[in-house]
């Protein structure tokens, strides 16, 4: 009989606890965050605004094509941690990663392949171009359409690791490529060819090989068995009801968060397009900055809700927001009341910051919302129970079109950062209100005062008195470093003050102090006691 030789999950690497998947997911995605800001100026500098706009398509493709796999990804994530949490046979979630597998990698194949088909009609027929030949479009598509594809299988492999709690492993990783992705990139822009066909090969060997790694990795960590892992029926028929709803709340969310970048790639010149993904991109740092959390709080809080241990859930649950409110609204609060002089710390380019500030502060403060809805939507998952934000988002969506297209033709990028942040608002007040109703009733009031207002309310004020003191005609006088600076200690400030006012928090910070100061007062006492 063949045997299936891998590590051994039980005996062999514990799951790490909860504040070390934490502190993992924070610095992967901090770095995540820093390289993005960091080679983004850089990338724009060779390849130009136009050429770059089509790394903002690529994004935008893989956001809007994700919906092919991410209930898969969702699903592998959910299972892997319920079926590794004990009480389980190895063979049951050996079975069930390898039937996700094989799914997944057939849906990404289709994928792939009727974009690579595509290709030609949309570069032709699609975008707006000036300075960029058509073929040159057509070849970035199909270039794009095979780094998607590697891309959605590192997904659904960090699904993996995160369900097998091995979030210090995936966030090396993903550090690790990330490095060789960014660094060999600008390389190769400098060296080589400053092209965006060089770029996208880049992507697409990297993205390659990150996705073999990271195969090895989620099967060296599945238990010991004396019998290979096979494709099951049995495991679709379990999993496939909740993988349709994830299939149906992917491509929902699509819907929202993607309708104004694809409705600005039509209506508006590929340059202005470059311009708002650029401004995007900054304004992603609330959630990137919270994207820890989740990541950290899901296998745990699904561990609790499938195993009866409800009195458990609640306590979790708030600590959770209040520490996504701590890091997003300070971030947030800034990016909005300084939306101007951030683009000019960031890219110091020549381009209309006074225009382009009021469309930075619109999406920073639609995906300031998203990351409040984090949580809640974690909380969902948890239970097995996505249905109510495919029904909410399914509603907003249906709006979120005709409106974003309205407000686009009447006011370009603006009227789409508007549409943006109108509908992230609608789904985080409406949505959490009814998740909690049915999960954990009686919250509601403490999360909207303790979770949210209260954090939030408290970031404002230094911020606000950051913004009176220092006018905007003596920031402009400001060198960028110096204005890095001043921007650095608000939210630093800021940082503090929502600490400080979210209660779970607080308490957690003053007990640490405390627990610091008292051996320190007992040494000193000893030391100056009398020894007589």
């Amino acid at each position: 009989m063949m045997v299936f030789r891998a590590a051994k999950l039980a005996n062999k690497a514990p799951a790490a606890p909860l504040r070390a998947n934490l502190v993992a997911n924070l610095l992967g995605r901090s770095w995540a965050l820093v390289a993005n800001l960091l080679f983004l100026p850089i990338y724009v500098k060779f390849l130009g605004v136009e050429s770059y706009g089509l790394v903002g398509v690529y994004v935008s493709l893989l956001a809007v094509l994700s919906f092919a796999g991410l209930g898969l990804t969702a699903t592998l994530s959910r299972e892997t941690a319920r079926l590794a949490g004990g009480g389980h046979q190895p063979r049951s979630l050996l079975d069930t990663v390898r039937t996700i597998e094989v799914a997944y990698v057939i849906a990404v194949a289709a994928v792939a392949l009727i974009l690579l088909c595509c290709a030609p009609l949309l570069g032709r027929n699609w975008f707006q171009v000036t300075g960029v030949s058509g073929e040159t479009v057509v070849w970035a598509l199909r270039l794009m359409s095979l780094a998607i594809a590697f891309q959605f299988i590192i997904n659904l492999y960090d699904g993996g690791l995160l369900g097998l709690q091995r979030h210090v492993l995936m966030n090396s990783m993903r550090v690790s490529m990330g490095l060789v992705q960014s660094l060999g990139a600008v390389l190769l822009l400098w060296l080589v060819s400053p092209t965006i066909e060089t770029f996208f090969i880049w992507q697409v060997l990297t993205t390659g090989c990150y996705a073999g790694c990271l195969r090895h990795l989620v099967w060296r960590n599945m238990p010991h068995s004396e019998v290979r892992p096979r494709f099951s029926r049995a495991v679709l028929e379990r999993v496939w009801r909740y993988s349709a709803s994830m299939v149906g709340l992917s491509v929902t969310a699509m819907v929202i968060t993607q309708t104004d970048k694809i409705v600005l790639s039509r209506m508006l010149p590929l340059e202005v397009f470059g311009l708002y993904a650029i401004a995007w991109t900054l304004a992603r740092a609330p959630l990137s900055l919270t994207a820890p959390v989740h990541l950290a709080f899901f296998p745990r809080l699904t561990q609790l809700a499938t195993s009866g241990q409800a009195a458990d859930v609640a306590p979790l649950y708030h600590r959770a927001c209040q520490l996504v409110s701590v890091m997003s609204l300070p971030c947030l609060a800034v990016l909005a009341v300084f939306s101007r002089e951030s683009l000019f710390v960031w890219l110091a380019r020549p381009i209309e910051f006074d225009a382009w500030g009021p469309v930075l502060a619109l999406l920073a403060i639609g995906t300031g919302a998203q990351a409040i809805s984090q949580i809640p939507h974690t909380l969902q998952l948890a239970h097995g129970w996505p249905m109510l934000s495919v029904w909410l988002n399914t509603t907003t969506a249906a709006c979120s079109v005709p409106l974003t297209i309205m407000l686009t033709w009447r006011w370009g990028a603006t009227g789409a950062a508007l549409s943006w942040a109108l509908m992230s608002a609608v789904i985080v007040s409406i949505g959490t209100v009814l998740v909690l109703r049915r999960f954990l009733k009686g919250e509601a009031r403490r999360w909207i005062f303790c979770d949210v207002l209260a954090p939030g309310l408290a970031a404002v004020i230094p911020v606000a008195i950051a913004r009176l003191v220092v006018p905007a005609d003596v920031l402009a006088a400001f060198s960028r470093p110096l204005l890095l600076l001043y921007l650095l200690g608000v939210w630093l400030a800021a940082s503090l003050f929502a600490v400080l006012a979210a209660p779970e928090l607080s308490g957690l910070l003053l007990a640490a102090v405390r627990n610091r100061w008292t051996p320190v007062r007992r040494s000193n006492r000893v030391t100056g006691s009398d020894p007589g």
